[in-house]
């Protein structure tokens, strides 16, 4: 946006140098023309003098290249924009897309843990073996494990959201005190 108005600002510059310049001019000076003679010759003189810039192509070349920097400016603005607008859109689709992984990964590290429970009840009545109740807790560690990474997934695209939009400190709730 700097860069645009700075642009905008040559623009201006450029346009009024192709104007015509009326400007008010005088003068006055004092001269001697026998320094033995204590008589000064003073001249004065006023007017109005206008400048024509007729033929002048630089200052018209000058106006045409200041406004393509505006135009480049304000492309270049809008093709920022549009990414990070893109660049948003795509983090808070991760952000959705990792919270549906993390409830997954709940949901199959309380089936496992159920699943754990009603084999070791199983072991207890005499109906499963000490190897079976021993491969489920390696399963449950596993969901564990997964539910753990998914979380980490989960915090991490949150984290890059909140540099996109510009809220870490919002949501980490710190103040910057002047």
């Amino acid at each position: 946006m700097i860069t645009i108005e700075r642009a905008k600002l040559s623009l201006g510059v450029a346009r009024n140098k192709r104007l015509w310049d009326v400007s008010a001019v005088g003068g006055a000076g004092a001269s001697r023309q026998d320094p033995s003679q204590p008589r000064t010759r003073r001249n004065t003189y006023g007017g109005v003098q206008v400048v024509v810039p007729l033929g002048d192509m630089s200052t018209e070349q000058a106006e045409v290249t200041a406004s393509v920097a505006v135009k480049t400016a304000e492309l270049k603005f809008d093709d920022l924009r549009q990414q990070v607008e893109s660049q948003t859109r795509d983090a808070v689709r991760n952000v959705e897309a990792r919270w549906r992984q993390l409830e997954i990964a709940h949901r199959a590290r309380d089936l496992t843990a159920r699943k754990m429970g009603i084999e070791r009840e199983k072991l207890r009545l005499g109906r499963s073996s000490n190897f079976q109740v021993l491969s489920f807790e390696t399963d449950l560690r596993r969901a564990e494990s997964a539910r753990v990474n998914a979380m980490i997934d989960y915090l991490n695209a949150q984290t890059i959201l909140d540099q996109q939009v510009g809220t870490t400190l919002d949501t980490w709730q710190i103040s910057l005190d002047d």
